[in-house]
């Protein structure tokens, strides 16, 4: 089969009728008004050069897509941006990392595992300007990966991989280029593309047909099915900061969120330190290390995720609490949590379960590894470059 054909949408594209618009589980169709997304279509060339192949996926601020680089019949990911979000303060600080990233010049072997800008447009459309940032196109993301394997756990080994690649993307971030990500989540994980798929398409841009329709289901590339080689790349800047200069200062998922985040403390790059934590747990079990909800049935609420993490590490130390502008709403005078009854025996252990280890010291050295993160005091979880020495990363376990 003709590799560009390949990848256009398998499924049969419908028309954007409201019932079609109401069958599909995509990005807002009400956000396609002014200031919103950019209504593309396959076919559509951007630039004069990408045209428009596949859709890959879609975010709260952007559209994205598979694009064929008409000059070089090379394969990239074109996210397109909300136009409302092309002109603000965050979406400035976005291209202004990516930028500074592509040209840096930094030999971190960390790098690498950051999806790099390759190219960067404007494009005026019917909704207003929209910047549009040009990247490697990628396999799909960690959740989506996730949603495929029993209990949603990826097996240990491919864990360890996963997890040495994202402290080495950190390290690079905290140390090369003094950028905190704050919104480390297995969404923003990318896995890399099928290397027995080719990567140039020798299709005439002729052979993709027009489309009318912009309102279509995504479509993500396949990922290296070899996951013993997995290689992934930590994506999405939208939200981050740099580390002198906040974008905002309520960051990252909720259930992922770091506890001075939650307090209202200030916070630095150990702020990803904790968030990268959770989603190794969550990556490895299959679930949120903590959901904040007070029972099966209930929602989100601070103050039983503040409360879970009591159970599971104890009191919070009074000087973290002491630099919390939110902490009077949880927290009493002496520490003790106000309104919710003080939980404690649990161990990050006892909550472990993911049948792949090697061995009880395996998993002895991962609990270890992430007791070094998961520390409530900001100040005392080490950094990336240090837990890159955990045994757990470095031991050969049989």
């Amino acid at each position: 089969m003709n590799f560009l054909k390949s990848l256009l949408p398998t499924t049969r594209r419908m028309s954007n009728s409201r019932s079609h618009i109401s069958k599909l589980s995509e990005e807002p169709y009400q956000k396609y008004s002014s200031g919103g997304y950019h209504p593309t279509r396959l076919g559509d060339v951007f630039d004069e050069k990408y045209q428009v192949v596949r859709k890959l996926g879609y975010g709260q601020y952007s559209t994205v897509w598979l694009a064929q680089d008409i000059k070089t019949n090379g394969v990239v990911a074109l996210k397109i941006l909300q136009a409302d979000f092309s002109v603000d303060g965050m979406r400035n600080y976005e291209l202004e990392m990516l930028r500074f990233m592509k040209s840096d010049g930094s030999t971190h072997p960390g790098k690498r595992h950051i999806l790099s800008l390759c190219d960067d447009f404007q494009h005026h459309g019917p909704h207003g300007d929209h910047i549009c940032l040009v990247h490697e196109a990628t396999g799909p993301d960690l959740a989506k990966y996730q949603r495929r394997l029993p209990e949603a756990q990826i097996p240990v080994p491919t864990v360890r991989q996963i997890a040495k690649q994202l402290l080495l993307a950190l390290d690079y971030l905290h140390r090369s280029c003094s950028i905190i990500h704050t919104d480390i989540k297995p969404g923003n994980i990318l896995i890399e593309m099928d290397e027995n798929e080719p990567i140039a398409l020798r299709a005439l841009p002729s052979d993709v047909s027009k489309s009318s329709e912009f309102y279509m289901a995504s479509e993500p590339l396949p990922m290296n099915s070899d996951v013993s080689t997995i290689n992934v790349f930590l994506a999405d800047f939208g939200t981050a900061s740099w580390v002198d200069r906040h974008l905002t200062e309520f960051i990252q998922p909720r259930c992922l969120r770091a506890p001075e985040v939650i307090l209202e403390a200030k916070w630095d790059a150990s702020t990803d330190i904790w968030n990268a934590g959770c989603v190794i747990y969550e990556l490895l079990t299959g679930k949120y290390l903590f959901d904040g909800c007070p029972s099966a049935a209930g929602s989100y609420a601070p103050e039983h995720h503040l409360s879970q993490m009591v159970a599971l590490f104890g009191r919070f130390p009074i000087d973290l609490l002491n630099r919390g502008q939110a902490s009077e709403k949880y927290f009493d005078s002496e520490g003790n949590l106000k309104g919710i009854p003080a939980m404690s025996g649990f161990s990050l252990g006892g909550f472990i379960e993911n049948g792949s280890f090697h061995s009880i010291q395996e998993k002895e050295d991962f609990i270890q590894f992430l007791q070094s993160i998961l520390v409530l005091a900001p100040e005392e979880r080490k950094p990336a470059h240090l837990l890159l020495e955990e045994s757990w990363l470095n031991k050969e376990y049989r």
